[in-house]
C-alpha cells in the first residue's frame, strides 16, 4: 500500500500553527531565534507534564506528508525504520501497530469505526477514482452516522468537533527529541517507550478488528541501549506513527533540514503510481517558507524585503 494517504499536491501548507512561526516569518535570524525558543518551550512544557501521562487519553496515529501503511510493525513489534518501504503491508499476514487502524482508513475496513460504512475501491469512496489511492485519513473526521448530532449537513458540511492543537504525546516526543540531540539516549528511549506502551492499549475503538477483519496488533518497546544517531531515528519514526495526519510531519521535516530530501525521494518513487508527481519538486531553502504577500510589501513603503528563497 505504497500510496499517499490524503496527500494533496501543494497542500503541505494547509494547516499553519503558531508553533511553526519560524517557518512563516522572513529572515533566517528570526527562524533560528524561534527555533531556540521552540526548544526551550519543549523542555519547560515537559517539566510538569509527565506525571499526567497515564491519566490522559489521546487518539493515536501515523504522517501528514506522504506516508505508507507498512511503516508499522515487524515480527518483533517494532517499526521497520529503514526498510518500511521495501514491501507492501499485508493485513492478513503482517503485524501492525494498532495506531495504523486509528489513523488510516483502508479498503474493506470501517470508516470512522462504523461497520455500516465499509471503505471500498470505487468512485463512491474516492472522488479521484484512485488517482491518489484509496486510503482515507481518520483524523479530524466524523462518523457519517452523526449527521444532525455531531455533523451538520446544509449548504455545506460542518462539525462542532474541537481541533487538537497540541497534545501531550507531542510534548513527550519533543522532550525525547531534545534528549536524543543532547546524547541522553536512555532518557529519550524511555519516553518513546511510554508512548508505545500507551499505544499498545489504545484499541477500544478497534478491539474487534482482529476477529472481524483478520488483522494482527503488535507493538513492543525498544530494548537495550542506542547511539545518538539511532535514538534520533527512533524518535523521528515515533513522531510519524503517533502524530500522523495531524499536520506535524512537514514542519518536522523542515526543522530537521530533511524536507527536500524526503519529499523529492517520495516523488521519484511514486511517479509510477501517481503521474501527477512527474513534475513535482521541492526546492530547498525556498519551499520551506511562504512568500510575504505583495500587498504587504507594497504597503510597507520599502521597509519589508521579500522572504528568502527567491520568491
Amino acid at each position: 500500500m505504497k500510496r499517499a494517504v490524503g496527500s494533496i499536491p501543494g497542500g503541505f501548507f494547509y494547516f499553519m500553527k503558531l508553533r511553526s512561526i519560524d517557518i512563516l516569518l522572513g529572515s533566517a535570524m528570526i527562524k533560528r531565534a524561534c527555533h531556540c525558543a521552540h526548544l526551550v518551550r519543549m523542555l519547560l512544557a515537559c517539566m510538569f507534564a509527565r506525571a499526567f501521562f497515564y491519566f490522559l487519553h489521546q487518539t493515536s496515529s501515523l504522517p501528514i506528508v506522504p506516508i505508507h501503511t507498512d511503516d508499522l510493525a515487524g515480527a518483533d513489534g517494532l517499526p521497520y525504520i529503514d526498510t518500511f518501504n521495501d514491501q507492501d503491508y499485508d493485513k492478513s499476514a503482517d503485524n501492525a501497530d494498532p495506531r495504523l487502524f486509528l489513523t488510516v482508513g483502508m479498503p474493506d475496513l470501517p470508516y470512522m469505526f462504523n461497520k455500516d460504512y465499509i471503505i471500498k475501491r470505487n468512485h463512491v469512496w474516492s472522488r479521484s477514482n484512485g488517482l491518489y489511492g484509496y486510503n482515507i485519513s481518520l483524523k479530524h473526521n466524523v462518523d457519517p452516522a452523526l449527521i444532525n448530532v455531531y455533523l451538520i449537513k446544509g449548504s455545506y458540511w460542518a462539525s462542532s468537533m474541537n481541533r487538537i492543537v497540541f497534545r501531550y504525546a507531542d510534548v513527550l516526543l519533543e522532550r525525547a527529541e531534545a534528549y536524543a540531540q543532547m546524547d541522553k539516549t536512555s532518557e529519550a528511549i524511555s519516553l518513546v517507550n511510554d508512548i508505545r506502551n500507551r499505544a499498545g492499549g489504545s484499541t477500544q475503538m478497534i478491539a474487534t478488528y482482529p476477529a472481524d477483519y483478520g488483522v494482527s496488533f503488535k507493538v513492543n518497546t525498544y530494548p537495550g541501549s542506542y547511539s545518538k544517531e539511532d535514538a534520533l531515528k527512533i524518535v523521528k519514526m515515533e513522531r510519524r506513527l503517533e502524530l500522523g495526519m495531524e499536520s506535524e510531519r512537514f514542519f518536522d521535516l523542515v526543522r530537521w533540514g530533511e524536507a527536500a530530501q524526503v519529499l523529492n525521494k517520495y516523488y521519484a518513487e511514486e511517479i509510477d503510481n501517481c503521474n501527477i508527481y512527474s513534475e513535482a519538486h521541492f526546492t530547498a531553502d525556498k519551499d520551506e517558507y511562504l512568500p510575504i504577500p505583495f500587498e504587504q510589501l507594497s504597503a510597507s513603503n520599502g521597509h519589508y524585503v521579500q522572504n528568502i528563497g527567491n520568491w
